[in-house]
């Protein structure tokens, strides 16, 4: 996942950023899971990692969390709802699939995904 820094903004505004937004998904989406508590769990041990390294082995981990959460499909089907929308592709083709699937496969490109996330809370 990759993020655009302004030159203002420092890793930790970033981590806040991206927690607020991820914690106000997993809310809405009334989530619950193995990877939502162990995520949770390390933000608090970064807040109090004792050296570059540690905090780095946090964030790494939690990186991997945010991935295996967002882009699970327990996750989208919560968040977005299973409701059927029909796209027009071309004249003749159109395509039928849940809410879920649509977001979740339009996230997927995103080159921030949490931004795309952030859109819908």
């Amino acid at each position: 996942m990759t993020l655009n820094v302004k030159r203002s903004e420092t890793a930790k505004d970033i981590n806040m950023k991206q927690e607020t937004i991820l914690k106000k998904a997993i809310e809405k989406a009334n989530y619950k899971s193995k990877e939502v508590s162990e995520l949770l769990n390390f933000y608090r041990s970064l807040d109090i990692a004792d050296t570059a390294t540690e905090a780095s082995e946090f964030g790494y981990r939690i990186g991997l969390l945010i991935n295996t959460i967002i882009f699970s499909h327990d996750f989208a089907k919560a968040f977005w709802g299973e409701s059927r929308e029909s796209r027009q592709l071309d004249v003749n083709v159109y395509l039928d699939q849940t809410a879920w699937q649509y977001h979740l496969q339009t996230m997927v490109l995103e080159e921030e995904p949490i931004k795309y996330l952030e859109k819908f809370i």
